[in-house]
């Protein structure tokens, strides 16, 4: 998965308020298992960020916890990258 795929895609979950679901977590493992790094996925949604309105912003900073890992062991991606 390339980065404009999986920033559309974050981006589609981020605007409808799910940044902290099982579905961001499948895709971040998907982008993971197939070559994606840690420190791009966080890039992308820093860019979402910019990009977006405060009530965005919140839900793309549920995403950065999963990437940074500050969630429910259930919710991680990475470990110790």
């Amino acid at each position: 998965m390339d980065r404009e795929i999986l920033k559309e895609k974050l981006l589609f979950y981020i605007a409808q308020g799910n940044g902290l679901s099982g579905e961001v977590r499948d895709l971040l493992m998907e982008f993971r298992d197939l070559g994606g790094h840690q420190a791009d996925a966080e890039a992308i949604v820093k860019e979402i960020k910019q990009e977006s309105t405060e009530e965005l912003q919140q839900h793309a900073d549920d995403v950065l916890d999963i990437i940074s890992g500050w969630c429910t062991s259930e919710m991680r991606v990475w470990g110790d990258e």
